[in-house]
């Protein structure tokens, strides 16, 4: 979960999550992002935002993911989901204690798919797709079909996000930069939601 206040457009990496934003009355969904995006500036009354991490909005947004990559929406015009998804994240962003006011959706979130950490580990190890379908024990067909449903993307995505995430990680800790410059950029797109601020439980 995130907070941002009184907070200056940036730039945000993509990271192949979702996030659903409440602002001023309106519920957005952000996502699944797998570009860089420029994040508008925030008022005084701010926004509050729940970051999905990658694989694990299927709960919540079960028939739409790959409609959502790279989108920003209003969870209005998003049929799937449960119905008083909006009326939570409304709450939550008035509330002194919006972990409190989005508990009930703890249940859909806390404990993710074996199959979607399973891929996630892959992808972070730098396994290529057909060797990750074979650690999967599945075919090249399937895991393609089962990322598109799970993640809203398809598994060389993921396999770049988490590559230009170590990347970033090696040049934070001072590794010279055509080191760890990952093979391919990923561009720059606007967004009508900010996240500028980390608020993690």
């Amino acid at each position: 979960m995130w907070r941002s206040q009184n907070g200056a457009p940036t730039k945000v990496p993509a990271d192949g999550c979702v996030d659903l934003i409440a602002d001023s009355g309106a519920v957005w969904i952000c996502g699944p992002q797998t570009r860089w995006l420029r994040s508008s500036a925030t008022g005084d009354q701010g926004m509050l935002g729940l970051r999905l991490s990658a694989g694990t909005a299927l709960r919540l947004l079960p028939d739409c993911l790959p409609e959502l990559r790279d989108q920003s929406l209003s969870l209005d015009s998003v049929v799937s989901g449960p119905p008083n998804l909006r009326d939570l994240m409304l709450r939550a962003w008035g509330s002194a204690a919006p972990h409190a006011e989005l508990a009930p959706l703890r249940p859909a979130l806390d404990a993710p798919e074996p199959w979607s950490l399973l891929v996630s580990r892959a992808a972070a190890a730098g396994l290529r797709a057909s060797e990750a379908a074979r650690r999967l024990g599945c075919s090249d067909r399937t895991l393609r079909r089962r990322m598109l449903s799970t993640f809203g993307y398809g598994y060389a995505t993921l396999l770049r996000i988490r590559r230009a995430e170590r990347a970033r990680a090696l040049i934070t800790v001072g590794t010279d930069l055509a080191r760890a410059r990952p093979r391919r950029a990923m561009p720059i797109r606007p967004i009508c939601a900010g996240t500028s601020r980390a608020w993690w439980a």
